[in-house]
Order: structure tokens, then sequence, then C-alpha cells
């Protein structure tokens, strides 16, 4: 949860030729959520965790990444926010930062 540390770790990844894998999730916004925020967790009365859960390390890490030069792939990401700033930065022409969507299943519980 430490950028310092992210950044530390990216630039010793760039040194070994190494790819960071990242699994996005802000701890401090997740609190006690089990399911996304959504009217499904509404309507079973468990707490829910926000999209800017996600998007806020997302970001961050890019930032981190293109400032190092680090290969870094957001792993299975599930908010626009990130499908966003993904859209951004291959619009800017930056290629060190990929990512790729979780399947999403609908039930009717």
């Amino acid at each position: 949860m430490k950028a310092s540390l992210c950044k530390q770790a990216m630039e010793e990844a760039v040194k070994a030729g190494l790819p960071i894998f990242d699994h996005c999730e802000d701890m401090s916004l997740r609190g006690n959520g089990c399911m996304n925020e959504d009217e499904n967790a509404k309507r079973l009365g468990l707490p829910g965790i926000c999209n800017s859960t996600e998007d806020t390390i997302a970001a961050r890490d890019s930032l981190l990444a293109i400032e190092t030069g680090a290969k870094l792939h957001l792993c299975h990401c599930s908010t626009k926010g990130v499908a966003i700033m993904m859209k951004m930065l291959k619009a800017e022409g930056i290629e060190n930062v990929t990512a790729e969507v979780c399947p999403i299943i609908y039930t009717h519980i």
C-alpha cells in the first residue's frame, strides 16, 4: 500500500528485466466490503466495495510505471475508471502499461 515501496519495486524490476503484475486494491478504501457496491449489495444488506478502491491504485501505479519505465500489467480490472485510464494511456502512446478485465458474472439470487 506504500507508494514509495511500489516505486522501489518497479525500479528493481526494471533492473532485472521483469514485469510487475498488479492487483489494484486500496485496502484503506476497501474496508470490510465483500462485493461491488451496487444494488445487489444493498438488496442483500452486504457491505460494498467502491470503484475508487481499484481506480486509485491503478492510477497511482500507472503513473509510477510511466516514471520508472517499468512494464506494468493491471490484473483482472473491473471498473469503468480503469478502462478510461487505459484508453487515455494508449492514446498518449504509453506502451509499458497494460491491463486485462475480469469476467463479470450476473446472477439473480
